[in-house]
């Protein structure tokens, strides 16, 4: 016999009935439904059993192979996601087999994340932190004292790499993941360079960030020489960097 759905309330009633005696054909007559004896068997004996016709899901009894992480592990794999939603797979299972000697495959911990925690992968919201107006107020007041036909200027030419390969998150399906705040400080190069009226006049690249008013003098220099008529990047640290 096919599935078919019944309401909450005609189970009841059907239980009701078997149990003060009422006949299968009558019930169905009254309650104007087609249900079969075993159904009607069926919800009777949860009724007593529970005081409910609908079966609680937790006490189904789990069919299948067992999971390869139990829910202690899945604990950790939330909470780690919850402290930095961006980690790779390798990453969480490193992480984990730290934890708790365990070090499940891939697509293990790919099935568990999507099925078992309902997270999903999403393309991540970027914040850069020249957006914070507190950053802002503190750049424009280090810069108020330069003269005017000085720009001085900090850029990132290759930026961090964690910020270049974590571009996605990880979430609950349904809902926006955090948002990816960028560093400005750490493993990466910057790019000063001097600008005046003529144009871009000098510049140097390092390989880690620097303070802006340890390169002043060495740019007021530079812009106020005579000798200068064209950018002066070293153009082979430069194609290094650019890869």
């Amino acid at each position: 016999m096919p599935f078919v759905h019944y309401d909450t309330q005609i189970k009841s009633r059907h239980a009701e009935k078997k149990i003060s005696g009422v006949s299968l054909a009558d019930a169905n007559r009254e309650l104007m439904t087609n249900v079969c004896k075993r159904s009607t068997q069926r919800w009777q004996k949860i009724l007593l059993e529970t005081g409910s016709v609908i079966r609680d899901k937790a006490t189904y009894l789990r069919t299948g192979p067992p999971y390869a992480l139990n829910e202690h592990d899945l604990q950790l794999i939330f909470e780690i996601l919850e402290e930095d939603s961006t980690l790779m797979l390798d990453e969480i299972s490193d992480i984990l087999e730290d934890l708790t000697e365990k070090k499940p495959c891939i697509s293990t911990l790919q099935s568990t994340i999507t099925k078992r925690l309902n997270y999903s992968l999403k393309k991540g919201q970027t914040v850069d932190p020249r957006q914070s107006e507190e950053q802002r107020a503190e750049y424009a007041r280090r810069v108020a004292n330069l003269p005017s036909q000085y720009l001085v200027f900090l850029d990132e030419v290759g930026v961090n790499e964690r910020d270049v390969v974590c571009t996605h998150l990880r979430a609950p399906v349904g809902q926006r993941g955090h948002r990816l705040r960028r560093k400005r400080e750490g493993e990466h190069w910057t790019l000063c360079g001097a600008i005046c009226e003529q144009g871009f006049l000098a510049g140097a690249v390092v390989e880690v960030g620097f303070d802006r008013e340890e390169q002043r003098p060495a740019l007021q220099y530079t812009c106020e020489s005579e000798s200068v008529s064209s950018a002066s990047i070293d153009q082979d640290r430069m194609a290094r960097l650019n890869g």
